[in-house]
């Protein structure tokens, strides 16, 4: 999921990233140096090479609470059988968790 997350974002936004997870070991292998040895190793390297392509990113640690949006997508992902992006709007069940989630950053 963080990779196709990455993908996306590389594909379609051309500003500065910050990539939030509440999942601390993809957050300290995102910010090691060096190879990875883990049983991720392929897929690390997939996200860092990823990661060259946007403009600028960084990786950080946040709590589970704070990362609502991104469990009820999991949890809908769970359910259907086929792959989905929403590029316009949201589905309808994280529109309200979303309104308390994001805090839009203006230039």
């Amino acid at each position: 999921a963080c990779l196709e997350g990455i993908q996306l974002a590389a594909e379609w936004i051309n500003k500065p990233t910050i990539i939030e997870s509440d999942c601390l070991t993809i957050v300290k292998v995102l910010h090691e140096m060096g190879v990875n040895r883990s049983g991720i190793t392929n897929i690390v390297k997939e996200l860092k090479a990823s990661m060259t392509l946007l403009l600028q990113v960084r990786v950080r640690k946040i709590g589970r609470e704070c990362n609502r949006v991104a469990y009820e997508l999991a949890q809908l992902a769970k359910l259907i059988t086929n792959c989905a992006v929403w590029r316009m709007r949201a589905p309808s069940c994280v529109n309200e968790l979303l309104k308390l989630d994001c805090n839009p950053i203006f230039d």
